[in-house]
């Protein structure tokens, strides 16, 4: 891929796009395909981006992903629109503008919207190195919210055995973000 400056985003948007498919199992989509979609859609109209900071391009690229989701929901149900793809749409829309507002609050400086996209880029880059059982347990925890017992469930392990990936996958978490 072209350097565009937004490869750098990746990461940010695949820990997103894991997320939702967290909450929406029964698309049996997969997050790394979502995101390589709307990469190629950013590749292809990034002349349309008319962010001028990293926040803007994110939020260009959040979008782009957002509708991304509800393309393939689309594709899956061959294109019936039901009420449970406006489900979908308001929990998407929903999530998206929760991320929106803990990147750029109102109250917040440009630079210290930066700084918080910075984070966020350095988290989902961190997430990506930890062992897929730890970033899976870590990722239904802290950013879909479920409690031990549903994420013991969704992994088909013992709720101690959740508490111990989550516990080495903080403590990795904390020793990743130490060294940069």
């Amino acid at each position: 891929m072209p350097d565009n400056g937004l490869e750098r985003y990746r990461s940010a948007l695949l820990l997103l796009a894991r997320a939702q498919l967290a909450r929406h199992q029964q698309l049996g989509l997969e997050a790394s395909d979502l995101v390589q979609q709307a990469f190629a859609e950013a590749c292809r109209d990034v002349q349309q981006c008319r962010g001028g900071t990293d926040a803007e391009r994110f939020a260009w690229l959040r979008k782009i992903l957002h509708h991304t989701f509800l393309d393939e929901y689309d594709r899956k149900r061959a294109g019936k629109r039901d009420l449970a793809r406006q489900a979908l749409e308001a929990d998407l829309t929903g999530s998206f503008a929760g991320l929106d507002e803990l990147l750029a609050a109102p109250q917040t400086t440009p630079s210290e919207r930066a700084v918080r996209n910075e984070d966020l880029t350095r988290l989902a880059e961190a997430l990506e190195q930890l062992p897929p059982e730890q970033r899976e347990a870590v990722t239904l925890k802290h950013l879909v919210g479920l409690t031990l017992a549903q994420i013991s469930e969704r992994l088909g392990c013992s709720s101690a055995a959740v508490a111990g990936l989550l516990f080495r996958g903080r403590l990795r978490l904390q020793e990743l973000l130490a060294q940069e």
